[in-house]
């Protein structure tokens, strides 16, 4: 409730209008409250006339309360009838005071207030500043839960989020069921949206994963969170969330009539500070390269994805979706395509589109030797047996690496993890003297004024001068032992029996990927909620 302090006109009209009384047989009274430009909302009851008195006084300096057996006074001709009434609506809306959902008359005009539109619609001056208000139907019928369904069957075909983005939209819309309960569209307020935001700030991390959390309702999860200490969402997740479910309820204004989204104007979680990303130094690059350490990656996206990072200073998504064929040789000089062109490859931007040579030190490695192995074996993805979660090629083996690899096995603290290679490729590029455009071609970065023939169309005469340039990085030194053809044929032999399972309807054995060290003592793992790119 808005803080407000009545006038004594208004004191004095709100005591009249309570101490009226229905005539004798006089209809059902109907509440109304008039607000500014001389526009009247019914609302659904005297208590809430008093309240609509009260927020509309707050907020837009005008408000008067009507009796519940006069006729609505028709709205003063010299204002914007139409946006005057739906502000006042959505003001009221928003403070949990339902005034239905509007209706148009034959003529498109609030039903209410069809008498003065229709003289403005007369006026010389009403077509050039009065727009007849677009017909949309009448949905206050329909469940939350139907039109969520609609929503998401839209999805796929919006091209506006990618597979692991329509998992995460799904997850919140249910989230935000299970918090508010399905209910018609009439019945949707602002209140609705605090709640789940509120709700959202105590909700514990993983809680549709862990069993102790299986069954429960909303209200036992908060208990039962409380209960464990259990670690809550971050304010970056919670806004996440709360940005699918605002954007659904978005698609229903536009599309179903909703009068106002109920998240517009809830306060959310401010940021708290994050962990800085720093680059890998040169003795956590030794330990991660370290040969025993490496021992325990069996397959080999646990081997190369790290080795490729370092020399490339790929993203963990472009390096995990690479196919066999994009890596080719193009005028005699090794390259990587970081591309979509292949089925499930995504690119965080138009501008990480792009064609980048292979470090010497890549190919003296054994790299190309993986890659002949990998396509002699019949395979299109370079990593062939590496999950994808939702459409994310890179989701499943940057957790194992970032929670258990990087902090368990070499002993790295908080704040490293798979990023830190693209990091450290980008400090080192700016320390050897490339200016930004030269280190952007290298990294997938943005160029500002840069043409699409030229980004997309003009590789090959460049690809001498980004060899060039990216041998002049001094990149830390690793040593480890090149690729030997033998080193991940269990991987393949045990790939190629799941494989065979899978044919016959049996279930598979899961692969292998890291061996876990005897239990110690260790720092604990960053957890990594938002985006693994922060942004670059």
């Amino acid at each position: 409730m808005h803080p407000f302090k009545p006038n004594p006109a208004q004191t004095a009209l709100a005591a009249s209008t309570a101490a009226l009384s229905p005539p004798q047989d006089h209809p059902a009274p109907r509440f109304f409250v008039q607000g500014p430009n001389g526009i009247s909302i019914e609302v659904g009851s005297f208590d809430e006339q008093l309240r609509a008195l009260t927020v509309l006084s707050h907020t837009m300096s005008q408000a008067a309360l009507l009796s519940p057996f006069a006729t609505p006074p028709a709205p003063s001709m010299t204002h914007d009838l139409y946006a005057s009434h739906e502000a006042a609506r959505r003001t009221l809306d928003g403070d949990g005071i339902g005034t239905g959902i509007q209706t148009i008359d034959e003529d498109g005009y609030l039903e209410g207030a069809a008498p003065a539109a229709r003289r403005i619609k007369q006026s010389p001056f009403g077509p050039a500043r009065y727009a007849k208000p677009q017909r949309i139907a009448d949905s206050s019928h329909r469940a939350v839960t139907e039109l969520m369904d609609e929503y998401m069957a839209q999805l796929p075909s919006s091209c506006m989020l990618n597979e692991k983005g329509q998992y995460e939209c799904a997850t919140a819309l249910k989230l935000y069921l299970e918090v508010t309960g399905d209910k018609p569209l009439l019945g949707v307020t602002r209140l609705d949206a605090q709640a789940f935001v509120r709700t959202m700030e105590k909700w514990p991390k993983d809680a549709t994963k862990k069993p102790a959390y299986k069954g429960l309702t909303v209200a036992q999860v908060l208990e039962t969170a409380d209960k464990i200490g259990a670690k809550r969402l971050s304010p970056v997740t919670v806004n996440n969330k709360v940005a699918f479910v605002r954007g659904f309820f978005e698609y229903v204004r536009l599309t179903n009539g909703l009068r106002f989204n109920p998240f517009d104007s809830v306060a959310l979680p401010a940021p708290v500070a994050q962990f800085v990303r720093l680059p890998f130094t040169a003795p956590e690059l030794a330990s991660i390269f370290h040969p025993a350490h490496l021992k325990r990656l069996l397959a080999p996206q646990g081997y190369w994805l790290p080795v490729l990072a370092h020399f490339t200073g790929g993203r963990l998504r472009e390096i995990s979706q690479l196919y066999v064929d994009d890596i080719e040789i193009i005028l005699g000089m090794p390259v990587v395509h970081f591309s979509d062109r292949f089925p499930g490859q995504q690119l965080k931007n138009e501008s990480s589109r792009r064609v980048v040579p292979l470090h010497d030190e890549l190919i003296d490695l054994g790299f190309l030797d993986y890659v002949a192995t990998v396509r002699a074996k019949g395979y299109q993805r370079l990593f062939p047996g590496m999950g994808w979660f939702h459409g994310d090629a890179g989701f499943l083996m940057g957790k194992r690496l970032n929670e258990t690899y990087y902090p368990k096995v070499c002993g790295l603290g908080p704040g490293k993890t798979f990023h830190c290679h693209r990091h450290h490729f980008i400090d080192q590029a700016a320390k050897s003297g490339l200016v930004d455009a030269d280190i952007a071609r290298l990294t997938g970065h943005k160029l500002q004024a840069q043409s699409v023939i030229r980004r997309n169309y003009v590789q090959s005469s460049t690809l001498a001068v980004r060899k060039a340039h990216l041998m002049s990085i001094p990149l830390a030194p690793i040593f480890i032992p090149p690729y030997n053809p033998a080193q991940f044929e269990p991987h393949f032999v045990q790939l190629e029996r799941n494989l065979r399972l899978v044919e016959n309807k049996k279930a598979p054995r899961p692969l292998k990927v890291i061996t876990m060290p005897p239990r110690k003592k260790l720092p604990p793992a960053l957890s990594d909620e938002g985006s693994e790119d922060d942004g670059e």
